[in-house]
């Protein structure tokens, strides 16, 4: 699945594009705000790809400008609790302090809370994260109850708060780039498959699909 929206292209993470992400993923510049900090193997990564290839992850390349510069994920979804988690990181330093991490997040939450019903996501932040903790909440996201005290905090966002919480930002958005969100399906893919049938019956003017071979 590819994503376009906002002047951003999210590509669903193929096993081609996983050398580019376990370098990143290795460098400490990534790493140093991760829970997982051990280095990881050509092999580890293979592996935990095959066991998130499938419809309950969506982990996506962030393109800007025909190069890639991050990755961004609504994983771990409960699709009859229409639940999930999501994350994002940036590599491309001059990106950090631009508006692509923002239209790369507001991007795929309008496509999963949107098109794909979502109806709440969470997020673990390493308390010392101040960026991350800040851009979390001028999306909405607010601090979960019930979670054991460490280095890491969790967030929630339910859609609802989303759409009011982040609407100056949405409409900033759309006003510079339209409202039209284009999805690239696959038909080869089981996940697009499944996708082509969640979306079957339901019509969104500023949505476009886009089914291939």
């Amino acid at each position: 699945m590819i994503i376009h929206r906002f002047s951003i292209v999210l590509h669903r993470l193929e096993r081609h594009q996983l050398e580019l992400l376990r370098y990143w993923r290795n460098n400490n510049y990534i790493s140093r705000f991760m829970e997982y900090k051990t280095y990881i193997t050509q092999e580890m990564q293979n592996k935990w790809f095959d066991s998130i290839n499938n419809k309950h992850h969506f982990y996506f390349i962030i393109e800007n400008q025909g190069t890639s510069v991050g990755l961004i994920n609504t994983s771990q979804i409960d699709w009859e609790k229409r639940t999930g988690e999501t994350g994002l990181f940036i590599w491309d330093e001059k990106c950090i302090d631009s508006p692509v991490p923002v239209f790369a997040s507001l991007s795929m939450l309008d496509v999963f809370f949107t098109y794909f019903g979502l109806m709440k996501v969470t997020a673990k932040v390493k308390n010392d994260n101040f960026k991350a903790i800040a851009y979390n909440a001028s999306l909405g996201f607010t601090p979960c109850e019930n979670h054991p005290a460490n280095e890491f905090s969790h967030y929630e966002l339910h859609a609802s708060r989303y759409f009011q919480h982040a609407a100056k930002l949405r409409n900033s958005a759309i006003k510079l780039f339209g409202n039209q969100t284009v999805l690239e399906l696959n038909k080869s893919d089981d996940t697009a498959v499944f996708l082509t049938k969640l979306l079957e019956n339901k019509k969104f003017e500023d949505l476009i699909v886009s089914v291939g071979l």
